[in-house]
């Protein structure tokens, strides 16, 4: 499937961005296309008066307002979204990555694979084990596994 990107933004007040963005998407989908990024111009939207909301799980949040510009609480969700994707994409488990086996020493990890993680120990002992069995430590800032578990 072809990858395709998506530019949105409004030239006049009586524009809507989410009709725009929906069009788009529903002829993407027509066309065959996976949408992976979409781009709205807000810049647009801040001149014609328009209010801006962040939608979030829990809520729509204001992120601009005609009358006060940026609004705080939009803000910091979005910085907040921020640091978790990048702590996410930073902890994601990788080739390469060093896994502490517990009562068995160091692995590096050779191949991540439909849950399952292939490892080689220093002595060259292969192990097989399921990813879900790995987990981040935050105190020691490491991949961690109990091969007693599996």
């Amino acid at each position: 499937m072809k990858k395709a990107a998506i530019y949105a933004r409004v030239s006049t007040a009586e524009q809507h961005i989410e009709s725009q963005l929906y069009d788009l998407r529903q002829l993407a989908a027509q066309r065959g296309l996976e949408v992976v990024k979409e781009y709205a111009r807000l810049a647009t939207l801040t001149a014609y008066g328009a209010d801006i909301f962040v939608v979030s799980p829990d809520a729509h949040l204001p992120l601009w307002s005609a009358q006060g510009g940026y609004e705080q609480t939009g803000l910091d969700y979005l910085v907040e979204m921020r640091k978790q994707q990048h702590e996410q994409k930073r902890r994601a488990l990788k080739r390469g990555d060093r896994v502490a086996i517990f009562r068995r020493g160091i692995a590096v990890v050779k191949m991540v694979d439909y849950g399952q993680v292939c490892a080689v120990l220093c002595n060259q002992t292969f192990i097989e084990m399921p990813r879900k069995q790995i987990t981040w430590n935050e105190q020691n800032n490491r991949w961690e596994a109990d091969c007693a578990k599996h």
